[in-house]
């Protein structure tokens, strides 16, 4: 056990450094600050260049769940250039495509991982396809706010790193996620000069799908879905207001909870702190999941906490308030954003106002 904890803290050290040293590099470069894909090089060159040979020369399987094999578990880090290589060509649907070509690979670079075992094989490959790549494109919702992205990928990697002093985690899966983590906190350090864009972030949010799909393997996806609980629910407030089809909706990063209460005044570093404090919260939460009976009440409990912290956000302004006079106005603004989407008779109206 000893010497392993040597070898995640040489992986978190190196991708580490050598993040520091790409990241300090890259954004010289003017040809990718204009493409703005400096961020998501120096990201996935540090997960393929630091996280490889370590994990290559103390690969063992015998502690995964699955059967699986180093190069299930590496190429997918390898496929995420080719979402890289979408955001420089940055030409109209060459990300979406991209990210979807790099879902493809991973998928079935990983055909051991049955999400959905009662389906046929195509089809569970399929609809776990969709899901990473939704995962990942979705990323962009959190790229309104230049730290955003670089702390739901801190708190995700940290909450595997952790689980695995509880025996949870597999070395090599503890592994690759000390050495994201080490990348992504010097992505954090830069994050206000050189912040993910909107183009860039599915890269992170690949890397952070295909930790994902390993954890689902070893049955972990309760805790990694409390520890992107943040995430998740940014991403469908988002995907609602998008399948409005309203045009100011249309760019999903525009859409986040945590855009809009910064637009509305809240300090960012205000914001900063609510963020990091919901994040503490759920890798306590994960924990707490290690020995809960249910793999679905401690997840939708987090989801729960997470929606309220973001109502709070979104009106940061507002006095405190008993809980049913908030829920009276909660349900009073749902009920004001189904009218502003779903047209209304005048009749109906002058019958609400008598």
């Amino acid at each position: 056990m000893s010497n392993h904890l040597y070898i995640v803290g040489l992986s978190f050290l190196t991708c580490l450094i050598l993040s520091a040293v790409l990241f300090s590099q890259f954004v010289k470069s003017a040809f990718l600050r204009n493409r703005l894909a400096s961020s998501a090089l120096a990201l996935t060159l540090t997960a393929i260049v630091g996280i490889s040979p370590i994990a290559s020369i103390f690969w063992y399987n015998y502690d995964f769940v699955g059967d699986i094999s180093i190069w299930n578990f590496l190429l997918p880090l390898f496929a995420s250039l080719i979402i890289v290589a979408g955001v420089i060509i940055n030409k109209p649907y060459m990300l979406s495509t991209s990210t979807l070509l790099a879902s493809i690979i991973a998928v079935f670079t990983c055909s051991h991982i049955n999400i959905f075992p009662e389906q046929p094989v195509i089809l569970n490959q399929l609809l776990t396809i969709l899901i990473l790549w939704l995962f990942s494109y979705g990323f962009q919702a959190l790229s309104g706010i230049s730290f955003l992205p670089q702390s739901e990928g801190i708190t995700i990697c940290g909450g595997l790193v952790i689980l695995y002093f509880f025996g949870q985690t597999p070395f090599i899966l503890c592994v690759g996620a000390a050495g994201i983590l080490g990348s992504l906190l010097i992505a954090y350090i830069h994050s206000k000069s050189q912040p993910l864009a909107a183009n860039s972030a599915p890269v992170l949010g690949f890397i952070l799908g295909w930790l994902g799909l390993v954890s689902y393997n070893e049955h972990l996806l309760p805790c990694f879905t409390i520890f992107s609980s943040f995430y998740l629910m940014e991403l469908l407030i988002t995907l609602c207001y998008k399948i409005t089809f309203i045009p100011k909706y249309k760019n999903i990063a525009y859409n986040s909870i945590s855009l809009q209460a910064s637009k509305k005044g809240l300090p960012i570093a205000v914001e900063n702190k609510v963020i990091w404090n919901s994040n503490i919260l759920l890798l306590i939460f994960g924990l707490f999941q290690l020995n809960s009976p249910s793999p679905y009440s401690i997840p939708l409990f987090a989801i729960i906490i997470i929606g309220w912290q973001l109502y709070r956000m979104l009106n940061w302004e507002q006095e405190s308030k008993t809980w049913k006079e908030t829920n009276k106005e909660l349900i009073k603004e749902l009920k004001n954003s189904f009218s502003n989407i779903l047209p209304t008779d005048k009749n109906d109206n002058n019958s609400d106002e008598k």
